[in-house]
């Protein structure tokens, strides 16, 4: 059994995904990449290793909406700390086809909350988007800048996501 802290990457094989996942390797982590490939190819984990020194995280494909998968990937694996990047990310796509957006971002978010509390992981973090402050009155907008109402469904599904996690915290 490692000493080291285990961190789930979801999203883990994308461009912010996989650059974290290297970083994380290289501060000592041991790491476990979960994603659908959706947005992203298996070669990454590849190119992981290589840049990483030869050290390999653990992939596991896995679609986030699919609860019971997603729980068992918690109760099996059991991080320390989540990093949640897995989310659909095209704004026009996202006004084409909403509903899929919806189902994709707040359903594997509400996943991977549940699968985290189920096992006392209450280390999170969630990557939004500056979406959620619509037009913003002042740049550069910061953590404190108020919310707006989203001009997306893409940014709908980062709001509601916020207002999700600010609830279950």
């Amino acid at each position: 059994m490692s000493d080291k802290r285990k961190i789930l990457v979801t999203g883990g094989t994308g461009f912010i995904g996989s650059h974290t996942v290297v970083e994380l390797i290289g501060k000592g982590y041991d790491v476990i990449i979960a994603d659908d490939l959706s947005n992203s190819r298996l070669e990454v984990v590849d190119a992981i290793r290589e840049v990483s020194k030869g050290i390999l995280p653990l992939f596991i494909r896995i679609d986030l909406c699919d609860r019971n998968a997603t729980l068992e990937l918690f109760q099996h694996h059991k991080p320390d700390a989540v990093i949640h990047f897995a989310a659909k990310k095209l704004v026009g796509e996202s006004v084409s086809n909403p509903l899929l957006y919806s189902r994709n971002n707040i359903g594997s978010l509400l996943n991977v909350i549940e699968g985290a509390m189920s096992i006392g992981c209450h280390d999170l973090v969630f990557s939004s988007s500056c979406t959620v402050y619509g037009q913003p009155d002042v740049l550069p907008v910061n953590e404190f800048a108020p919310l707006k109402k989203a001009e997306s469904p893409y940014g709908n599904t980062k709001k509601i996501a916020e207002d999700i996690l600010t609830d279950t915290v």
